[in-house]
């Protein structure tokens, strides 16, 4: 197998998903993910046959620098949307309070405990 068709499809893959990540498409990211694995997995096998047969070639020195540098930017981008997700599950579960809830009934009205034989329906304050 020739130097492009290991690396450059991971590394377009790699820039592709540092784009999702960085324009926030999380579900884009994510749908890249099965084939990353793919790509990844055949790279380890290139490489393990690689340094068993010689040293490596300039090109493949270069690809495989492309290759670091995304992989950094990708794990720092990775972190970043892994913090948002989680400060908007901190966020979801603050909303939750429920000394923050209001309760109200079939006339619309507000009250703060149950009203024998109403149903009630919590409201969340933001």
């Amino acid at each position: 197998m020739s130097v492009p068709s290991i690396f450059l499809p991971l590394i377009s893959l790699l820039e592709q998903e540092n784009r999702a990540l960085s324009e926030g498409d999380i579900p884009g990211a994510l749908a890249l993910l099965p084939q990353k694995q793919i790509l990844a997995a055949r790279l380890a096998e290139y490489h393990a046959a690689s340094f068993q047969a010689s040293a490596l070639s300039a090109l493949e020195k270069d690809s495989l620098k492309q290759l670091s540098d995304l992989t950094t930017e990708n794990e720092r981008l990775v972190a970043i949307a892994l913090e948002a997700q989680s400060h908007i599950a901190r966020l979801l579960v603050a909303s939750c309070d429920n000394t923050k809830q209001q309760l109200y009934g079939r006339s619309g009205c507000y009250h703060s405990g149950y009203v024998a034989g109403e149903q009630a329906f919590n409201v969340v304050s933001a």
